[in-house]
């Protein structure tokens, strides 16, 4: 006999029938998103702080590099100029001639019974005195060049003169511009106007060097002089 239960429906107890069994499983995804939504918002809102925070960090360090470098420009201004106070020096010491080493030379050479009256030298050549040398020599030198104006007995002590200026060092050619022989009326005294005695030959030559190298004119370079002619100090 099957039971059968009376009581008006409304009345009678609630029992699960499994009819929405998933509307907690909806509650609960619903829950995970939420979640997962949170995490991800907090991680982007960290992620950018912390970007933020190293963009301010590499703000600073900008601003510090470049305080620094206001800070140190003076010292790379002044090796610049050291640099170039350096070039000058260097390109000084290349194009130097000894003037003072030629002229103790010059002394050493000049024989006895000849003397120099004037002296011009210049190193740029070219020269600026009145015994220049010759047109064609002038024009293709460029080198140091000394002209000289001297008193000598007669023309074979003048021939000895030019001789004994080759030899002194760096000489490259050696020039007689003019050599007159003055007679004098009288027997003796008076002078020309070179400051020569009137019955002496006037000479005028002019000297041309070699032009210095920047390694033979630094100061310490390896250059030979001979002992006879100041060097080997």
């Amino acid at each position: 006999m099957r039971p059968v239960n009376l009581l008006p429906r409304s009345d009678r107890p609630a029992r699960a029938s499994g009819g929405r069994s998933g509307s907690a499983f909806m509650v609960v995804g619903a829950l995970a998103f939420m979640l997962i939504a949170v995490v991800a918002y907090v991680l982007t809102a960290n992620q950018v702080s912390s970007r933020e925070q190293d963009t301010a960090k590499v703000k600073q360090e900008t601003e510090a590099a470049g305080a620094r470098a206001t800070q140190l420009a003076p010292f790379g201004d002044f090796a610049a100029v050291k640099a170039t106070r350096e070039a000058s020096v260097a390109q000084l010491a290349g194009t130097r001639f000894d003037w003072e080493r030629t002229l103790r030379e010059l002394a050493r050479v000049i024989p006895a019974d000849v003397h120099v009256s004037t002296l011009d030298a210049s190193t740029a050549g070219g020269g600026s005195g009145s015994g220049a040398t010759s047109g064609a020599t002038a024009g293709a030198v460029a080198g140091p060049q000394m002209q000289l104006t001297g008193c000598a007995p007669d023309h074979r002590d003048v021939a000895t003169m030019l001789v004994r200026l080759r030899r002194l060092h760096g000489v490259e050619d050696v020039t007689l511009t003019d050599s007159t022989k003055s007679e004098s009326d009288s027997g003796g005294g008076g002078s020309s106007a070179d400051g020569c005695p009137s019955d002496e030959t006037v000479f005028r030559a002019a000297v041309v060097f070699k032009a210095p190298s920047p390694v033979s004119s630094v100061p310490g370079a390896k250059t030979k002089v001979p002992a006879s002619l100041g060097g080997g100090s």
